[in-house]
């Protein structure tokens, strides 16, 4: 009998864990995010690249029934060239240390390859209450060193780099 409560804990546990993790957010026609609670009504983030050149990001607003945010143009400058863009999302953790989020990471061109996990990227993270950023941030690999991240600080006026600890 021990062994199965204990089973059965293990499982709860698990799922428990497994619950804390980011989700995968497919983005659909439109812009619509797809795998998201209905609670949050649909939300779209919305990627407007330069005529000129597909890999320059001009706008990116991120649109729910409650909010609409549109990242700043000194963000956008520091993107650079986009070739891939994903999202991913939580709102089953512990929302007293940070609300129900959707992040949203734009894979420069420099060296992008899908099938490696080293890929430079952007990540800018939004609340699903509010629409408000939480955190951006840089994240650079380099062949001399592991991974360097960067926050902007304050993730939503763009006042500039500062080192990740």
């Amino acid at each position: 009998m021990c062994k199965f409560i204990a089973a059965a804990a293990l499982c709860v546990l698990s799922s428990v864990a497994l619950a804390h993790e980011d989700m995968p957010l497919p983005i659909g026609r439109g812009g619509t995010l797809g795998n998201l609670p209905p609670k949050f009504g649909p939300v779209k983030v919305l990627v407007g690249y330069s005529s000129s050149d597909p890999q320059t990001v001009r706008s990116v607003t991120l649109t729910s029934p409650r909010f609409g945010t549109k990242l700043n143009s000194c963000v956008l400058a520091k993107l650079g060239p986009i070739v891939h863009v994903v999202a991913s999302g939580s709102w089953y953790h512990n929302l007293s240390h940070l609300p129900p989020y959707v992040s949203v990471v734009f894979f420069t061109s420099d060296g992008y390859n899908p099938s490696r996990f080293d890929n430079n990227y952007y990540s800018i993270t939004f609340s699903l209450t509010d629409g408000h950023i939480l955190l951006a941030e840089k994240v650079s690999h380099h062949w001399w060193s592991s991974m360097h991240g960067a926050p902007i600080l304050p993730p939503d006026k763009c006042s500039g780099w500062s080192r990740a600890g």
